[in-house]
């Protein structure tokens, strides 16, 4: 292995290798995320914890980062950043997975499609599901809010906690009388207020106040970003949201993250992030 120049960037140069016996060049970050990035990690971190944690637009945060760190980003590269590293941030849940609550809570909440003079915008629906420690599990953007979409983010929460949880809290819409159908898990009815449901050896204390909650973080975001144009890139987008809600976020209340709150011993923070998410890859 020999040096071979270097990959020079708009405001980064990577050292350049070449192996002698099969002739390939690559760098120390062939297999990271950050891999061809014209800027350097801590650029794009910053850029996506402006956008996903505080309500700016894609505009706003680039003319924050042009006056902290004097470097140029277009708005429009800020959200291709988010829509490229969504699915790298997913792998974290996958490498430090939470010890997830068995009581859930399912909840939906109406989000504005933009549309044209032609095709005015409908109004989607995303829908979260949410657990005991404050984790969101999966979440899902649909165009309608019927019973196949809420069986959809159902069936990925079980695939993201591996088990069935014993108690789903839910509103009294429709969609969710499919949970009637599972005979080992209690549904229970508990809008706007609290009930008392037996759990083990005594009872637990269950409301959707804590899954209202955390919508009601989301919708001043929605309305920042005046709505969802692709439903895809809006799902990544808000998945991507709750990775970092887990692992990122400080809870008020636990006086930690969701993530450490539920067996993570791990400290995952923005200082560290971009480590992690390199190590995912390679672990991946």
């Amino acid at each position: 292995m020999v040096k071979n120049g270097f990959y020079r960037y708009k405001s980064n140069a990577e050292q350049r290798y070449r192996c002698k016996s099969c002739g390939k060049s690559f760098t120390e970050r062939s297999k990271s995320p950050f891999k061809g990035m014209r800027h350097s990690p801590s650029v794009i971190l910053f850029a996506i914890r402006l956008y996903t944690e505080f309500y700016l637009s894609s505009n706003e945060c680039s003319i924050l980062i042009k006056d902290v760190m004097n470097i140029k980003v277009s708005g429009r590269t800020i959200l291709n950043w988010i829509q490229k590293f969504a699915p790298h941030f997913q792998r974290i849940s996958k490498i430090y997975k939470p010890r997830y609550s068995d009581i859930w809570y399912m909840d939906e909440m109406f989000i504005n499609r933009v549309g044209s003079k032609k095709r005015p915008g409908k109004i989607g629906y995303l829908i979260t599901v949410y657990d005991e420690n404050r984790n969101v599990i999966a979440t899902l953007l649909s165009d309608k809010r019927d019973r196949k979409s809420a069986i959809k983010v159902f069936k990925m929460a079980v695939k993201e906690a591996e088990f069935y949880p014993k108690i789903v809290v839910t509103d009294k819409c429709h969609i969710y009388d499919f949970l009637r159908g599972y005979r080992k898990l209690k549904h229970v009815h508990a809008h706007f207020e609290t009930k008392f449901v037996p759990y083990g050896k005594g009872v637990v204390a269950v409301s959707q106040n804590r899954i209202e909650r955390y919508h009601s973080e989301i919708r001043p975001k929605e309305v920042k970003m005046r709505g969802i144009k692709n439903f895809e890139c809006g799902t990544r987008f808000f998945q991507l949201r709750g990775i970092i809600h887990n692992f990122l976020r400080r809870h008020q209340t636990l006086g930690c993250t969701p993530a450490q709150y539920s067996g993570v011993n791990e400290e995952i923070s923005w200082n560290n992030v971009g480590i992690i998410l390199e190590t995912c890859a390679i672990m991946d």
